[in-house]
């Protein structure tokens, strides 16, 4: 069974085969070695021309400074082409440099709404909200034609199956340093940034509301990470920076009065 997910993963990576090889290497106690075997293989085709995937797979076996590498590497399509490395990284980056999901707001935080587009990878970023693609994902997660006498090679709940969880899992298994959190801060703030300035600055006005998304999560990181003057200070530094783009200041207010952690 491992063999035959690993096969079908390898010959047409796809969100829901990722998720079930996941489930049957938990099942059989092989999760480690295959997720370090499958990283090994993340720069050859034809995961290669799906790197937001492939930037899941890095964070699941804990190779993070793989999974940003990708990014940099990355110049084709946009953040909105749904197959760009960049939200995955930006939102697990964020997320575990902020530990936010110990926190008790993390339930309504923005920042959770952000790392659960990662189970919409494959799809474009303005067809879906962060949940509307989890019914249909949950039926596409099919067995390939294998029976379905498969139970034991399940380990996961199909309501945990899902990119998001996993990666905050693997936060658990892979537990950063002080000085890696002040790392993935740094990185992720400064992604944040430059697709900010891609959108504001190019004004592209239909995204605005899903960068002042974008900021409003990275500013929660931020308070959860440094505190609430930092989280202050990077908001008014948007505001100031963008004085003439009324929109995007009044959607970037607006999604963080939304917010939990930044009221």
């Amino acid at each position: 069974m491992l063999a035959a997910r690993q096969t079908a993963w390898r010959a047409a990576p796809t969100l829901d085969r990722l998720l079930a090889l996941v489930d049957v290497a938990t099942a059989l106690d092989q999760l480690a070695p295959v997720l370090a075997e499958e990283a090994d293989r993340a720069g050859g085709e034809p995961l290669a021309r799906r790197r937001d995937l492939a930037a899941g797979l890095l964070f699941l076996a804990g190779r993070v400074d793989d999974a940003i590498r990708l990014v940099d590497a990355t110049n084709d399509g946009g953040w909105d082409s749904g197959r760009h490395p960049a939200p995955v990284v930006v939102a697990f980056l964020l997320t575990g440099a902020s530990d936010a999901a110990r926190h008790e707001e993390w339930g309504d935080s923005l920042l959770l709404e952000l790392l659960d587009r990662a189970n919409n990878t494959g799809w474009r970023y303005d067809r879906l909200r962060a949940d509307d693609g989890l019914e249909t994902l949950r039926t596409t997660l099919t067995d390939d034609g294998v029976p379905e006498a498969i139970g034991r090679y399940r380990a996961i709940p199909p309501a945990d199956l899902l990119l998001s969880t996993l990666l905050t899992d693997s936060l658990e298994r892979h537990p950063p340093s002080a000085a890696a959190r002040q790392r993935w801060l740094s990185t992720g703030r400064r992604l944040v940034d430059v697709r900010i300035d891609e959108v504001v600055g190019g004004q592209h006005r239909a995204a605005y509301a899903r960068v002042a998304h974008l900021a409003a999560a990275c500013a929660e990181a931020i308070r959860l990470a440094a505190g609430p003057e930092d989280a202050g200070g990077f908001l008014d530094d948007l505001h100031a920076r963008y004085p003439r783009h009324s929109l995007f200041r009044r959607e970037l207010r607006t999604v963080a009065d939304q917010s939990p952690l930044l009221g």
